[in-house]
């Protein structure tokens, strides 16, 4: 069953979003994230990565591990931005790429 996203009324979204700034972050087999903050407007995150990996959201201090959610090569995927999220990191599961996050308004 496909997931849809949701706001805070439990509403269902369904509209166009408008894109904001991007960011690319480097994969490696050391935690990296976002180097600046998304704007403070930014409610849905779109993700590719060029290689399998793991992310989470969080703050300037985030730190993704092997237990962070899997993000698949090449695939596309939008994610609403958890309650106090401002960044993303990411870790290679086996090798590095390119992380690329676009913010969503």
């Amino acid at each position: 069953m496909p997931f849809q996203a949701r706001d805070g009324a439990n509403e269902i979204i369904n509209r166009v979003f408008v894109p904001g700034p991007n960011q690319n972050v480097t994969v490696s087999g050391t935690t990296a994230r976002t180097a600046t903050d998304f704007a403070s407007d930014t409610t849905i995150v779109v993700l590719v990565a060029t290689t399998v990996c793991h992310i989470v959201f969080g703050d300037e201090t985030v730190t993704a591990t092997t237990a962070g959610i899997l993000m698949p090569a090449g695939m596309e995927r939008m994610f609403k931005l958890p309650a106090g999220a401002t960044r993303v990191a990411a870790i290679q599961a086996s090798s590095g790429g390119v992380l690329g996050v676009t913010e969503m308004r």
